[in-house]
């Protein structure tokens, strides 16, 4: 399986967050497939091919972490560090 996504940061946006990442160093001898990003409180989920990823249906005014993980065709990565925490809001950063 591939090596967890490191340099995980969140910006908030109106009931959403944008989350970028920095692929891991190891494939695991795969190409990586998707990127799965999870908060952390809600079970909010968003996948996607690349670097940034945009995770909806949040509240605003609620706090929130998050955690990327690497899929290929051997498995999946250990979950990424936490993410800074965020708070959605209707007036973005």
């Amino acid at each position: 399986a591939p090596g967890a996504p490191t340099g995980v940061t969140a910006v908030r946006g109106d009931g959403q967050a944008t989350i970028t990442f920095t692929p891991p160093v190891s494939n695991g001898g795969s190409a990586i497939t998707t990127y799965t990003v999870s908060s952390n409180i809600g079970g909010f989920t968003a996948t996607g091919g690349s670097s940034p990823i945009t995770i909806t249906g949040l509240s605003n005014g609620t706090t929130y972490t998050f955690t990327v993980t690497a899929s290929n065709a051997y498995g999946t990565s250990t979950q990424s560090a936490t993410s800074n925490s965020i708070v959605p809001a209707t007036v973005p950063d």
